[in-house]
């Protein structure tokens, strides 16, 4: 199974350039948040430790880990211990570490110049970035299964009577409801630390990803990650996250995937509001279902029909074209930049409004 991997996403973009105190506080920051928060071991639901969602979860994160470095183990899975018998002969006798304690073991290892620290910090960054993942499938998952047992009232969860089993429904969503807040927060906590250590990065929507304007962070992308969560825009999410790794990493042509992040919304609210006439020939003809007035109002000013218009216009078209003999179409870093924070800002602008 191919995995994608932040280190292998940032393979070509050098993001540090030595290791510090910084790095290695944030690594015994983030090992403690993973196995004592993220993904803690539940030992009075699960007393079989193998059966623990939370080491599941780790183990499969080692697994991918090892499975993409091409190696068997991240840190030794045993150790030894030495004492002294009774007859003063020495006895060394061998254990398991938790998968736990191997977590924090790698996340921790001490750092040594047989691997670039670029390399070293990059396969850290990737295993919290997996961990984070595998917990937000599990809530998902459990979401999913919760309401899918509750839809058909399946006899595993259907009760005595109907008001236990309406009770015994609202305590479940309410212990999951209290799961998504949590892992929010630790989410949260994830990118203070970022911050903190001085990494410019962020965690969004299962990607770790380069951000290195704290400012428009806060004010743009945050807002707009949350935003885009919700699965209907899941076309969009994934569009954008493409955007934003190709702008990392040097793409001539970020700025596509991020306009049509953009069309796709537009798209959506189309169709939506009922509004969609199967004669458009392109974003122009959606963005006039947007601005057509309506009751004496519009969904969208004719100043923004006229700013989108001119958006798609100069930026989709200039990509969307063959250049012929002329050279390829390419804009600045800092062009890149605007370009993708201009989308972000219209997606969020236009959903915020459905």
């Amino acid at each position: 199974m191919l995995t994608d991997v932040f280190f292998r996403r940032y393979a070509d973009t050098a993001l540090f350039d030595s290791y510090t105190d910084n790095h290695l506080r944030f690594l015994g920051q983030a090992a403690q948040l993973l196995v004592d928060e993220v993904l803690r071991r539940n030992e009075k639901a699960h007393k079989d430790e193998k059966a623990d969602p939370a080491t599941i979860a780790l183990r499969f994160v080692h697994s991918v880990m090892c499975r993409e470095l091409g190696i068997q183990y991240l840190t030794p899975a045993r150790y030894n211990r030495t004492w002294k018998a009774p007859n003063g002969n020495d006895i060394t006798q061998s254990f398991e570490w938790s998968v736990a304690n191997q977590t924090t073991n790698y996340l921790t290892f001490a750092y040594d110049d047989s691997l670039d620290a670029d390399s070293f910090l990059k396969r850290r960054m990737s295993f919290i970035e997996l961990a984070f993942q595998r917990r937000a499938k599990q809530l998902v998952d459990r979401r999913a299964a919760l309401e899918a047992a509750f839809a058909r009232k399946d006899a595993s969860v259907q009760l005595v009577n109907s008001l236990t089993s309406n009770t015994f429904q609202i305590k479940e969503t309410k212990n999951l409801d209290d799961a998504d807040a949590a892992f929010s927060a630790q989410a949260l906590e994830l990118n203070e630390r970022f911050r903190q250590a001085g990494i410019p990065l962020a965690y969004h929507n299962n990607l770790v990803q380069i951000s290195d304007d704290k400012l428009i962070d806060t004010i743009i992308d945050a807002p707009f990650w949350a935003l885009v969560a919700d699965p209907k825009w899941q076309n969009v999410d994934l569009l954008l996250k493409e955007a934003v790794d190709k702008r990392d990493s040097g793409d001539r042509d970020a700025v596509s995937p991020a306009m049509q992040g953009l069309e796709s919304v537009i798209k959506i609210l189309s169709d939506d509001k009922g509004w969609t006439r199967g004669v458009e020939t392109g974003a122009a003809g959606y963005i006039d279902n947007l601005v057509k007035e309506r009751n004496g109002e519009r969904f969208i000013a004719v100043w923004e029909k006229d700013a989108l218009v001119k958006l798609f216009g100069e930026i989709r078209n200039y990509f969307g074209h063959g250049p012929g003999s002329a050279p390829l179409p390419s804009l600045r870093p800092e062009q890149t930049a605007w370009v993708i924070g201009s989308v972000m800002v219209w997606v969020r602008s236009l959903v915020r409004r459905a």
